[in-house]
């Protein structure tokens, strides 16, 4: 046995021998080892600079810091396998790089600091880091320790339960929480996600950052959500969520009971920053609750759950008796407006422009200019005659078009030019917003299910504009600018309106009507029903010489691949539909990429699916080379970044960037199988990101 005794300074030794234990003892320095074998032990009160740690012998123990060691600019290079080839660290490092492949482990009381870990594993059991840079998908687990300031720039820190992570930044990696973590900053590219019993205290998710609140985890302090980025949560997550700026859409509320009668759900989590719609501005705080859709919805009260009148709580009371509270803070000055997203029945206000003419008994009239109490002419589908009812009530906003979002959630209205329907109908150019719906055979069709680009188009020239609707004692069909349409049906959406007339304000007791029950027609939806009206209007337009058709080209491949944090891999396999990769041994996390399209751009719009899809996901298996797993993360967690809905125990669709996460327990070199059960058609000459 050899080493640094009576207080030497010692510098440029190389371990070698791999029987071999170089001890620097207490009040000895060593500078500049080379340690390729054997072991290099720093005791209490040694001290090691300059260290490089460069072997591949599992058995021998290539670095020991004791408890009161101290090492300075450490390098590893180590590849040994899991175990007692790992570095042991019970004293104090500070400074240094762990390279690809290797490994180092904080024991006991030790202590890292100011370290990069360049695509190793810093495994960290009850010691403390402070300052770790995680780059190359470096790994950094905590298992009963203290990671203090981690930079995560590419990879994953794990910290695991009764473990405690402070101040980390997230780049371009995520944090997955069993423990605490505290202060964390979720930049653009980032994700958190917080499993069941973990805690996310004080987090801000800037513009692009992701952070998921899974079915146990909570939330604590104040989490800062500001305007682009995302957070999903649950309904007993608890804390307090700060929607930053007046646009902020970022919110998910998931796993709310709607399917149990007479339940009371209270969502645990404090909501404030919400600004509601802001009027003439075009900005909107939304807030999804997932699963629960606006039809759901029978009645709202600014109650809490006791049912106690408060402006900072609104009661959404649902069909089948349940109740769902949230505290909202300022919600009642705010008002609100009910929806569901685009992977529900995306709603939008349901108008017409300025200008329509719309039939009275006194001929037709410019919407803008009828008041409450005057009568228009509706027509009674059913025992087909033209009766008459009085106007009670009457909205008007103006709205500001969101270019960046797709034609038919961006705001554009929708022009249907002069006898596109049919000679006279309409008899000038009719404007209506997307949502607004056209009346055919007893059945209402909304305006965008029947944009064939050239007799009915979105109109591109707005930006802005002021739109109208008028509301009859019960939901009619009446007469714009000679065609049949609907007037205004309440279901919630009525205080994005300025209101005109003498009307009651919709503050409490509100009762929203629904398209099931109040409806003077069914809204129907269905391809089987539209796309006939649809190719009637279409070849009627073809005829018509100044009318132009443009076919686009479409393709059915998907041009799967699988994107890591370095580079996108593609299948070396096919077989049928199962597509085989390889992944290297450090990857705990892929993206599944794909081309992607909605099926009402690429099919047609009479298909009502505005979801982007990817492909269709079965059977994922990873094959190690100890063992196969099956995963199934992707069809049991309802929000996962990426994926739509759950539809099936057997498969789910992806939005064309999903992430698949690996187990920890996946360790080596993989191959995954994933079963890809359907997928396209595809805009041709699209690029996978």
């Amino acid at each position: 046995m050899a080493g640094v005794t009576n207080r030497q300074v010692v510098s440029g030794v190389t371990v070698t021998s791999v029987t071999r234990a170089y001890h620097v003892s207490n009040g000895d320095t060593l500078i500049g080892a080379t340690v390729t074998g054997g072991s290099l032990i720093i005791d209490q009160g040694g001290v090691a600079s300059n260290v490089v740690v460069s072997s591949t012998d599992k058995n021998a123990a290539p670095l020991l810091v004791q408890p009161g060691g101290t090492l300075y600019n450490l390098e590893v290079y180590s590849t040994a396998a899991a175990g007692a080839g790992n570095p042991n660290i019970y004293g104090v490092v500070d400074g240094g790089i762990i390279h690809t492949n290797a490994s180092m482990t904080i024991m006991g009381d030790g202590q890292v600091s100011n370290v990069i870990v360049d695509g190793g594993t810093l495994g960290n059991y009850t010691g403390s880091s402070f300052d770790i840079v995680l780059n190359n998908n470096g790994r950094h687990i905590i298992q009963g320790g203290l990671a203090v300031r981690t930079i995560i720039n590419s990879g994953n820190q794990i910290v695991r339960s009764t473990t405690v992570a402070i101040s980390t930044q997230i780049y371009n990696g995520f944090q997955t929480v069993a423990g605490t973590a505290s202060n964390t900053t979720v930049h653009n590219m980032g994700s958190q996600l917080v499993t069941s019993g973990g805690m996310a205290y004080d987090t801000i998710i800037e513009n692009g950052g992701y952070m998921n609140v899974a079915s146990g985890g909570h939330m604590g302090g104040t989490i800062q959500l500001q305007e682009g980025g995302r957070l999903t949560t649950h309904p007993t997550a608890g804390g307090a969520v700060d929607l930053q700026g007046n646009n902020n859409s970022g919110l998910i509320i998931s796993g709310i009971n709607t399917t149990t009668s007479n339940s009371n759900t209270t969502i645990t989590t404090t909501i404030s920053g919400y600004s509601g719609d802001k009027e003439g501005t075009g900005e909107t705080d939304l807030i999804t609750l997932y699963g629960v859709k606006q039809s759901d919805v029978v009645s709202v009260d600014f109650v809490d759950a006791q049912g106690n009148p408060s402006g900072d709580y609104v009661t959404l009371k649902l069909k089948n008796g349940s109740k769902l509270t949230m505290h909202i803070l300022g919600v009642e000055d705010q008002g609100y407006a009910l929806g569901t997203d685009s992977n529900g029945n995306l709603t939008m206000e349901v108008c017409f422009l300025e200008g329509t003419m719309i039939k009275t008994p006194n001929g037709d009239i410019a919407i803008e200019t009828l008041s409450v109490g005057d009568l228009v002419t509706t027509f009674d589908w059913k025992n087909n005659q033209i009766v008459t009812a009085p106007i009670k009530w009457i909205g008007k906003k103006t709205t500001f078009v969101k270019s960046s979002h797709p034609d038919d959630e961006a705001g554009y209205p929708v022009r249907i030019l002069k006898d596109a329907i049919s000679e006279g109908v309409p008899y000038k150019d009719l404007l209506v917003t997307a949502e607004h719906c056209l009346f055919f055979d007893g059945k209402f069709v909304p305006a965008r299910m029947l944009i064939n680009g050239m007799s009915i188009f979105y109109d591109y020239s707005f930006t802005e504009y002021t739109y109208y609707h008028l509301e009859t004692d019960k939901h009619s069909v009446i007469y714009a600018d000679g065609m049949l349409t609907e007037s205004y049906l309440d279901t919630g959406n009525r205080y994005n309106f300025i209101q005109d007339g003498s009307v009651f304000i919709l503050r409490k007791n509100i009762v929203v009507k629904t398209w099931e029950n109040d409806a003077a027609a069914e809204l129907n939806v269905q391809r089987m029903v539209v796309e006939p009206i649809y190719n009637q209007i279409f070849q009627r337009c073809l005829k018509k010489d100044q009318f132009h058709y443009k076919e686009q080209h479409l393709t059915n491949d998907s041009n799967i691949c699988l994107k890591t944090k370095k580079h996108n891999i593609l299948p070396y396999l096919v077989k049928g539909n199962i597509f085989f990769f390889q992944v290297d041994e450090n990857i705990d996390c892929v993206n599944i990429l794909s081309n992607a399209d909605r099926p009402c751009d690429v099919i047609g719009p009479y298909v009502d699916d505005r979801r982007r899809l990817g492909v269709l996901i079965g059977k994922i298996t990873v094959i190690t080379p100890k063992r196969v797993h099956d995963i199934k993360i992707h069809i049991q967690h309802d929000i996962l970044s990426g994926w739509h809905s759950i539809e099936s125990c057997l498969y789910r669709w992806t939005d064309g960037n999903a992430l698949l996460p690996f187990e920890e327990k996946i360790h080596g070199k993989k191959i995954i199988m994933i079963e890809v059960v359907a997928g396209g058609p595809y805009k041709k000459n699209k690029m996978v990101a």
